[in-house]
């Protein structure tokens, strides 16, 4: 049974459903740019990558820019730390591993 408690999904899981939602109210912040799907919600998440995966995540965010909205998946590690991206709003971290697939049919492509 997946758990409700967003953080602790964030601890235990490392594949996420995921996709690109830039807010116009965030910047030059572009690893702000993404959701994850924590049980029943969207959670903006700030996306990070090492040089080592740097190069898999910059061809996996050019692909969900050509494709905003649509849900795919990710390996990520919770990094711990969370990200102030206005006021009353944090977005956990999530270190990028690498992309798993390219699309996921589970009817939530169209959801807001």
């Amino acid at each position: 049974m997946v758990s409700d408690d967003p953080i602790q999904q964030l601890e235990t899981q490392r594949i996420f459903a995921i996709r690109l939602n830039a807010c116009g109210c965030i910047i030059d912040t572009p690893e702000l740019d993404f959701e994850v799907k924590l049980g029943q919600r969207w959670k903006r998440v700030f996306l990070q990558a090492d040089d080592a995966t740097m190069p898999a995540f910059q061809r996996f965010r050019s692909e969900r820019l050509r494709h905003p909205r649509s849900v795919t998946q990710i390996e990520a590690e919770f990094t711990g730390v969370f990200y102030q991206w206005v006021q009353g709003h944090q977005a956990p971290g999530l270190q990028f591993m690498r992309a798993v697939d390219d699309t996921l049919d589970d009817g939530d492509k169209n959801n807001p």
